[in-house]
């Protein structure tokens, strides 16, 4: 059953990608009813000069979605359509590279659509994917950007995305930390992350919203960001994920050609 809300901690192709673009948002909740208090998925698409392609890929997730997902509501498709357009952007992930992924076997709706998926199409919905391990857990660190967790990572390997040092910081909620949590990653364990920068922003930016009434933006700088949320996690031990008992040699070689299919 497709969700419209992935557990990104709780709930380019763009014409102009080289300019740095500082948008301040002021909207109120009456523009988006389905998300009382947040900036809507276009509003912010527009604010961080991407609503072109925003746009775009959302007309490719609803006709894909209508044929693969049939017998839902119009809003249903609208809505997903709409939410997963934005994640897909802030992940990297561009209108143009639906077709090479189609073209060599990995199907961007089933990503967004199917309850069990391959760690390929899990890795549509994260900019970066790295193994590291978790050296230290900050509770009660409130940067204001609506989160009160840091979790600090010393990355081993990249399986997909860059980063500018080996170093990387989570932001999480208490709330999201409670024991049983899948995303509540401990210290001293080493686990493959699956995170958003961009999903990170545009969190950061509703909080911002919802306490000020506006949110200064820009957009993302993959490969350049140090701040995310998690997607997925999964724990390693001895050069397996646990959970699946699949080589992580395996899946690094899989996700880095993922990577390649989008940045090719």
């Amino acid at each position: 059953m497709l969700r419209c809300y992935p557990a990104f901690s709780i709930h380019r192709y763009a014409l102009q990608r080289a300019v740095l673009l500082v948008a301040c948002v002021c909207i109120t909740a009456a523009v988006c009813p389905a998300q009382q208090g947040q900036i809507s998925h276009k509003d912010y698409a527009r604010a961080i000069g991407m609503e072109d392609h925003y746009l775009v890929m959302g007309n490719i997730l609803m006709q894909g979605l209508r044929r693969e997902v049939p017998g839902n509501s119009d809003r249903y498709y609208r809505d997903n359509a709409s939410f997963f357009s934005l994640i897909l952007l802030l992940s990297d992930v561009e209108p143009a590279d639906y077709y090479s992924l189609d073209r060599n076997g990995i199907d961007l709706i089933h990503a967004i659509s199917a309850s069990d998926r391959p760690f390929t199409e899990q890795s549509l919905l994260a900019d970066v994917v790295v193994e590291g391990t978790v050296t230290n857990v900050l509770s009660g660190d409130d940067r204001g950007d609506g989160f009160d967790v840091t979790v600090e990572v010393t990355a081993d390997e990249i399986y997909k995305g860059d980063l500018p040092t080996g170093r990387l910081t989570i932001r999480q909620r208490d709330a999201s930390r409670l024991p049983g949590s899948d995303t509540r990653p401990l210290e001293g364990e080493s686990y493959l992350f699956f995170l958003s920068s961009g999903v990170y922003g545009y969190q950061k930016a509703n909080h911002q919203f919802q306490t000020e009434g506006q949110a200064d933006v820009t957009p993302p700088e993959f490969g350049s960001e140090e701040m995310f949320v998690i997607y997925r996690l999964y724990l390693l031990g001895d050069g397996t994920i646990l959970t699946s008992g699949q080589s992580t040699e395996t899946v690094k070689k899989q996700l880095q050609a993922v990577h390649q299919l989008i940045h090719r």
